[in-house]
């Protein structure tokens, strides 16, 4: 289960409620269903299996692929970063739950000046309900600051090369009770998350 429940439930309307009541129940009662893994969240299995009398709920940890430490590079030189700026990354899906766009509605705010020193890299794939509106807000912006955009899916060598090479994460996420690699990622490379 993608969704850290605790914090989830607090949204829901109370329809939404009984349905992911009835939905956890029924997994509970279902031989075939041995264990279910709730992702990043330690406190919600307890809870879960207490209050449905059962053991089948488990904790996992999202997990961080181990690559060759070797083949993970500083990406400054092939991307001709300079030295003096910094690197702000947002990695993932780019979608308006995890605040891309509101990324760049903050930057089209921030004076030249303040962004002199810095590169945004966008890696992952952009969602088709916001590609217009993104490269709209890219065009307003690109004249301020230095933008790199891999609109793609990447692989794990370069995914760990760009958190190795960036100075901050970036990740506003509206939806905050879902589970995010972004978080074990940064950690993995000491990296501060905004």
């Amino acid at each position: 289960i993608y969704h850290i429940y605790l914090y989830k439930w607090r949204d829901l309307s109370t329809l939404k409620k009984i349905q992911d009541l009835l939905k956890y129940y029924l997994l509970t009662k279902f031989k075939c269903f041995y264990s279910i893994y709730l992702l990043n969240d330690d406190f919600a299995h307890n809870f879960i299996n207490k209050k449905f009398k059962t053991k089948k709920f488990k904790y996992l940890v999202d997990p961080i692929l181990d690559v060759d430490k070797t083949k993970i590079t500083d990406l400054r030189s092939r991307l001709k970063i300079k030295k003096h700026n910094q690197v702000v990354l947002h990695f993932g899906a780019m979608s308006k739950s995890k605040g891309t766009l509101d990324i760049l509605s903050l930057l089209e705010k921030i004076p030249k000046n303040k962004l002199d020193n810095l590169v945004f890299i966008f890696a992952g794939v952009i969602k088709k309900d916001i590609i217009d509106e993104f490269n709209i807000k890219i065009n307003k912006i690109n004249y301020k600051t230095r933008i790199i955009i891999y609109n793609e899916f990447l692989d794990f060598i370069f995914i760990n090369s760009l958190f190795y090479t960036s100075d901050v994460i970036l990740c506003p996420y509206n939806r905050v009770y879902q589970s995010s690699g972004v978080i074990g990622l940064s950690a993995k490379f000491n990296k501060p998350v905004i």
